[in-house]
């Protein structure tokens, strides 16, 4: 598997993106990058020894960095027998990251979407939404207080899968079945469909028979399959319900489906579903990204 990518910011709640990430390194044989963003310190100096004094603390800043992420790195390496490397990086922080993922090859993101301050905290509207707007690699989100549902010793169980009828939103699918693999794997796949008064039934019929034509697909592969189809004029509303924690372990869907009013797209469905899901959400922004 392609390498996987963890951004940390010192703060524990940023290291609980780990645990997700260390057990899919550790069962798909993936190398860990796991990266840090320097923040500098504030170059206002008044004169050459103020200049020389916070050059100083930079230096120290970064070593203090340096020595943070190495530490993290050899406690996973020795917790979970993975590959791990590491860097600091200089930028802006999301841009930042998003030039490594693709340095580095990276095939999954994983990440907390709250971490510490103002100024480098890993929140949706900032590092996270700047990440699923211009990358074409599947980011795993999850909030501190949803980490404990993923077994370190395991990949998630049972996974719901949104879908849309377009081969864009099927892109998902196989970063899905990555951290949900057969046998054990239980998806659920779902369809919103909208009402109408005329043909309701007619599209009801038709979005079921797609999604039987998927599950099929993957029980070929040896995943346990379930099928639904809602009507409803609120997408994301229905896909919150269908994944309640009770349901499901993890949320996955792609930012962009099919064309036209209804299409999956990040600001509209995915957005809500990032923001409002009490489970892990698997996102996908299909094709090229955006500039």
């Amino acid at each position: 598997m392609r390498p996987i990518l963890t951004p940390l910011d010192g703060s524990r709640l940023a290291e609980e993106s780990l645990r997700a990430a260390c057990a899919t390194a550790r069962r798909t044989g993936a190398v860990l990058h796991m990266v840090l963003v320097h923040h500098p310190v504030a170059p206002n100096a008044d004169s050459a020894a103020m200049a020389t004094a916070i050059e100083e603390l930079d230096r120290l800043a970064r070593e203090g960095e340096e020595r943070y992420l190495e530490q993290v790195a050899e406690r996973m390496r020795e917790t979970h027998g993975i590959h791990v490397e590491t860097a600091i990086l200089d930028g802006p922080v999301a841009e930042t990251i998003g030039a490594y993922v693709r340095q580095v090859g990276a095939g999954l993101v994983v990440m907390t979407t709250h971490g510490r301050g103002v100024v480098s905290r890993f929140w949706l509207g900032s590092v996270a939404d700047h990440l699923l707007r211009h990358l074409d690699v599947p980011l795993l989100l999850l909030r501190h207080h949803e980490t404990q549902l993923y077994d370190s010793r395991m990949a998630f169980r049972r996974m719901l899968i949104a879908l849309d009828g377009s081969e864009r939103a099927e892109t998902v699918l196989e970063p899905a079945l990555v951290l949900c693999p057969p046998p054990t794997a239980e998806i659920a796949l779902v369809r919103v469909v909208p009402p109408a008064e005329d043909g309701e039934v007619e599209g009801r019929s038709a979005a079921a028979v797609y999604l039987d034509e998927v599950a099929d697909r993957l029980e070929r592969r040896g995943c346990r399959v379930s099928t639904t189809v809602v009507v409803s004029d609120s997408p994301a509303q229905a896909i919150l319900e269908q994944g309640r924690p009770e349901a499901t372990d993890c949320i996955a869907m792609a930012t962009r489906g099919a064309s036209g009013v209804r299409r999956l797209v990040l600001g509209s469905v995915t957005d809500k579903v990032v923001r409002g899901a009490d489970v892990p959400v698997l996102a996908l922004h299909p094709g090229e990204a955006e500039a």
